[in-house]
């Protein structure tokens, strides 16, 4: 009886301490969701998003998306995941289409602060930066060539007018819609974004977090990094890499991880973190979880892997030209 009323007690401080970072990010979330697909509304219907949409048509067509795609990837790389968000939710972009993109941009996002992060835990920016950038090109492109095409899907890009097309007497009905597709779709992510924190806060209090970082540690030697990075991977994979990012540094600082091994799981998370709340968001607008989630860890894992090839054979490289 005393142990349950512990546990209650325990539930109830997660509850609390989740209250405030979920209301922070959930008043971020819609204050900037807002405006931001409010703009995207008015370039499209001005016909702006059209002109940009067709000198851009060719990069993004090398990734199986039309031209107006480009503004998604690029707000994505110089702003967060939701303000990509914002731009998908206004654009009509398929089910096939939002896939390839929400894996683009939840590998290539949000560069100068979390770039900075790892800087700060140990890793170049400007490297890291690129490694995130060509993964999620790669991926992209890898998806474009695996997903299958949607039969019977118009010409979206032919369908974006060219010069401004709405009437004044439009202009209501088309707000309107606006405004409730976009209600519903805050409403979703918001009961998302309150169950990720509070499941993040309950783990955390019972020490869950902790034992699951040491029960994977077997599991992070197949990933190519060392046993001590389970609990730093678990929190940047779970909370994410800005919001963790207290972690990682204190546990590079520390001398847990050493520069070598930070380095190397950095170059791990930059491409895949947040795997729970990003890919619940991204559900919110029809996007199956797998095909988010798994691109992206398959990515890290290459990432890894071919970082340590290249530091091995630049060891054996700088070995043979000292031998002579």
């Amino acid at each position: 009886m005393k142990r349950d009323f512990v546990a209650a007690l325990r539930l109830k401080k997660a509850f609390r301490e989740a209250l405030r970072p979920a209301f922070d990010t959930i008043r971020f979330f819609v204050s900037l969701m807002a405006p931001v697909s409010l703009a995207v509304l008015i370039l499209e219907r001005s016909g702006i998003l059209a002109w940009f949409a067709r000198y851009t048509a060719p990069l993004m067509g090398f990734l199986g998306l039309p031209g107006k795609a480009a503004l998604v990837f690029l707000t994505g790389i110089f702003l967060n995941i939701y303000s990509a968000i914002a731009v998908m939710e206004t654009l009509n972009l398929s089910i096939r289409d939002l896939t390839i993109l929400s894996t683009l941009c939840c590998i290539a996002h949000n560069f100068f602060v979390e770039g900075m992060v790892l800087k700060k835990a140990g890793s170049r920016f400007w490297r890291l930066t690129a490694v995130r950038f060509f993964s999620g090109i790669a991926a992209a492109w890898v998806l474009n060539r695996i997903l299958p095409q949607s039969p019977g899907m118009p010409d979206v890009e032919a369908a974006l007018p060219g010069v401004i097309s709405l009437n004044i007497s439009q202009l209501p009905a088309v707000l309107f819609d606006w405004f409730t597709g976009l209600a519903f779709l805050i409403l979703r992510i918001v009961i998302i974004i309150f169950a990720v924190i509070l499941s993040q806060k309950i783990m955390d209090e019972f020490g869950l977090l902790r034992f699951f970082g040491k029960a994977t540690s077997p599991f992070m030697r197949l990933l190519g990094l060392s046993s001590n990075t389970g609990y730093v991977w678990i929190i940047g994979n779970v909370i994410g890499l800005v919001y963790g990012s207290a972690v990682l540094i204190e546990e590079t600082k520390s001398g847990r991880l050493s520069p070598a091994d930070a380095d190397l799981f950095n170059h791990s998370i930059a491409v895949s973190h947040s795997q729970i709340e990003d890919n619940l968001v991204f559900m919110a607008l029809g996007v199956p979880f797998l095909w988010v989630a798994l691109p992206r860890f398959i990515m890290s894992v290459i990432v890894v892997w071919l970082e340590r090839g290249r530091r091995f054979l630049f060891l054996r490289s700088f070995r043979v030209r000292v031998g002579r």
